[in-house]
Parts: C-alpha cells; sequence; structure tokens
C-alpha cells in the first residue's frame, strides 16, 4: 500500500512539475513575427519618441516618464519660500518621518517634567516586564 502511494505522489508531482514549467500565456520562444516596418523606420520612430520625452531609458527603464511641469521655476521657489516661512516643510534628517512641525504652547519648565514623567513610566514598564518574564 505505502509503495503505491509512493508511485502516485511521484506520478502526481511530476506531472504538476511539468504543468508549471512555463507560464500561462506566455509566448513560446520559437514563435517568430514579421515586422511590416523596415529598421530605419523603427530606428526614426525610437528618435522620434526619445526627443519627445515618450521614452525612458538606463536607471529609469519600466518607470513613468518624468511630468513636465506648467508653473514656472520661480513661482515654486516662491512657493517654496512660503511654505518654509509657515512651517510647513520639514526637511534634514526629519525628512519624511513627522508632519510639519507645529510650534510648541508649553513652557520648558512643562516639558522637561514631561520628559522625566515619560522616562519613570519606561523604566517601570520595563522593570514590570523583566519580574513577569523572569
Amino acid at each position: 500500500m505505502n509503495a503505491k502511494n509512493l508511485i502516485a505522489v511521484a506520478a502526481l508531482s511530476i506531472c504538476t512539475g511539468a504543468a508549471f514549467a512555463g507560464e500561462y500565456g506566455a509566448p513560446s520562444a520559437n514563435v517568430t513575427q514579421a515586422s511590416t516596418l523596415t529598421r530605419a523606420a523603427v530606428q526614426q520612430e525610437l528618435y522620434r519618441a526619445q526627443a519627445a520625452g515618450e521614452v525612458v531609458s538606463g536607471e529609469y527603464y519600466g518607470t513613468p516618464a518624468p511630468a513636465h511641469s506648467t508653473r514656472s521655476r520661480a513661482a515654486v521657489e516662491r512657493e517654496l519660500q512660503q511654505a518654509q516661512a509657515a512651517g510647513q516643510i520639514v526637511s534634514g534628517e526629519l525628512y519624511g518621518q513627522l508632519p510639519a512641525m507645529v510650534a510648541s504652547t508649553a513652557s520648558r519648565k512643562q516639558v522637561q517634567a514631561e520628559a522625566v514623567a515619560y522616562t519613570a513610566q519606561q523604566a517601570h514598564s520595563h522593570s514590570t516586564l523583566e519580574f513577569i518574564g523572569g
């Protein structure tokens, strides 16, 4: 009985492996299609598309072509300066990690007290976890 099961499993795995050998719907490597365009016509179309910015190549292959802005450089720089002045831009090491910085209304003494309380709370929670785990 075990030998029959082993043979059945082996046969099934061989059939399954053969079924997954090629991708479904993928063209065969032996299939060729005759082109209706000449090599020169294809090259001319490529050069036209590259000049128009429709073809991305090199390190950017596979990514969308860069978008072209409708605003002037001066307008963009002015908008950036206004956003920086309003505190809406986070840059440097914090870029992408925090929302725009908000001015604090707490005094320095209040912030220090909150930091001490937070540190004490963290120390207490770690000691409680060590006691439970140990």
